[in-house]
């Protein structure tokens, strides 16, 4: 079983990196001027439910401006899956953006700012944390720091 999972995280992994390499001369154009000029907009959002919704619940929407691919989706998803108090959530890649419903009496704007962060993204005004940053996978990256 672990073997059959760790295949599907390698999978995942290559298939979201490559789907970013297609689209790096628009997402270089997106990142240099501020302009979103990827025209390959996702028409739909994948939600992905954590809990129930409560009684608490509110929406947010958190810009992640230095997201690139399907693998950077995948980092975010995990560590928000993990945050207790977040009901449901859907990123963006496309828009550059997180929708996420939840419970304020569990968890605040600053700690999923900050798990966003502490995972390697900037999360709206909050950067990213240099240290998990620098571990990202290089399609994760800006394309300014590939190496």
């Amino acid at each position: 079983m672990k073997k059959i999972t760790g295949l599907i995280i390698v999978m995942s992994m290559v298939i979201g990196c490559s789907n970013s390499e297609s689209a790096d001369a628009s997402m270089d154009k997106h990142h240099s001027d501020g302009h979103n000029h990827n025209h390959m907009a996702n028409t739909e959002m994948e939600w992905v439910q954590v809990t129930d919704v409560s009684e608490h619940s509110t929406h947010t929407m958190v810009k992640i401006p230095t997201a690139q691919c399907g693998m950077c989706d995948m980092t975010m998803s995990s560590a928000l899956e993990k945050l207790n108090g977040i009901e449901k959530f859907a990123v963006s890649i496309d828009d550059l953006v997180i929708h996420i419903n939840y419970d304020k009496s569990k968890v605040t704007l600053q700690d999923i700012e900050k798990t966003i962060s502490n995972v390697g993204y900037q999360a709206n005004d909050l950067p990213a944390d240099k240290t998990a940053y620098s571990k990202l996978h290089g399609c994760c990256k800006l394309p300014k720091d590939r190496g």
